[in-house]
């Protein structure tokens, strides 16, 4: 039996619970292809909770290094909070949109939603996270003779 206090206090530094803390279950539906074992994905979701605590302390550097090893198992959250990481370090936006449209892929939720078009919008012709070009291009034909 643990007592009262102790339980608090364990309770206050594990801090709430997330969607993608889950030591023991899938990491989404390309989980398949990463071929884990059990002991590799606790392992992979350890990074995952301390580069989220280290990003919500602001220690950028700790958080990259853990949500990096995190994201190289195929953690969708910890590709979702590197796509964070990067807009706070002020990298390109194809790099942000870049990594939210793999935590997308990989089946995080709220970066699949960030990705949806508006409701009416019109349907885009490049795929589901594809950055638009960073230069317009000027066809070669514009009616000029």
């Amino acid at each position: 039996m643990v007592p009262a206090g102790l339980a608090d206090l364990m309770a206050q530094i594990a801090g709430p619970s997330h969607h993608w803390d889950r030591p023991e279950g899938p990491l989404g539906p390309l989980a398949h292809q990463y071929r884990l074992t059990r002991a590799e994905r606790e392992l992979a979701n350890s990074h995952y909770r301390m580069g989220s605590k280290a990003l919500a302390r602001h220690e950028l550097d700790r958080a990259a290094d853990c949500l990096g090893a995190a994201a190289e198992a195929g953690h969708p959250g910890a590709l979702f909070r590197l796509a964070v990481l990067a807009a706070r370090t002020d990298q390109e936006p194809d790099d942000v949109r870049f990594l939210v449209a793999d935590a997308a892929r990989h089946g995080h939720g709220d970066a699949q939603r960030l990705l949806a078009p508006p409701p009416g919008a019109m349907p885009s012709r490049r795929p589901p996270g594809c950055a638009p070009p960073r230069t317009p291009r000027t066809p070669k034909n514009c009616g000029r003779p």
